[in-house]
């Protein structure tokens, strides 16, 4: 988010606020350069985030360096909202391992219905969504994004995904916006965190920085 001043980076505040002590942070904004420049580096990542909200530029062999860095038993986050356009290249492997495929696009136009993008919660006891924070799935937008809303997830035939958040309360292996695999080192959120309160996503990204580096100390050696 850093092109967008106005918008607040949730990202970077959610990791400020949490007060890590000891390693080492990382915050290339959105200098892709310096991104596969770290990803490749002989530093031994904890954590890879990517919150790809504002451009479609984060593609091809970025995906590849997270690829190695997941079977190098590491934790990522990835915020993508434009699946659709790449869903069949090099973040292809990412979601087979994981145990998710792109469903179909989720579009918006300028006379919405605000409760048509509300998101539910599907798996209602999943941490990811008690731990440190209780958090309240993000409904009734204020869209920031026109006229792409994101991308719908489904249930694959590999990997142990689980769709925590979707649109639709009934379906639990379809029109899902929000998964975690890979015994929890893996979380994939397919909306644009702006389009919703400051005060829910923040929580929930803190959430999933604390769940994901969780898994990953508890089942690496």
């Amino acid at each position: 988010m850093a092109g967008y001043p106005d918008l607040l980076p949730i990202v970077e505040r959610t990791v400020s606020s949490m007060n890590f002590s000891g390693g080492k942070i990382m915050n290339t904004a959105d200098r892709l350069g310096d991104f596969k420049s770290q990803a490749n580096s002989s530093t031994k990542w904890d954590l890879m985030i990517v919150a790809a909200e504002s451009r479609i530029a984060f593609s091809g062999e970025m995906f590849e360096a997270m690829y190695d860095h997941i079977n190098n038993g590491g934790a990522v986050i990835i915020e993508v909202w434009y699946l659709d356009e790449v869903a069949n290249g090099k973040i292809a492997p990412i979601l087979s391992k994981c145990g998710v495929k792109f469903f179909r696009d989720w579009e918006r136009n300028y006379q919405y219905d605000p409760f048509s993008y509300s998101i539910y919660w599907l798996d209602k006891s999943h941490p990811l969504l008690s731990s440190p924070n209780t958090v309240l799935p993000p409904s009734y937008p204020y869209p920031e994004w026109f006229t792409d809303a994101g991308d719908l997830l489904e249930l694959g035939s590999g990997g142990d995904a689980v769709l925590v958040g979707g649109v639709h309360q009934d379906r639990k292996s379809d029109y899902g916006v929000l998964a975690s695999c890979l015994d929890g080192r893996m979380v994939i959120q397919t909306f644009s965190s702006h389009d919703y309160k400051w005060d829910i996503v923040q929580p929930l990204w803190e959430n999933y920085i604390t769940y994901t580096l969780t898994r990953h100390y508890e089942t690496t050696p």
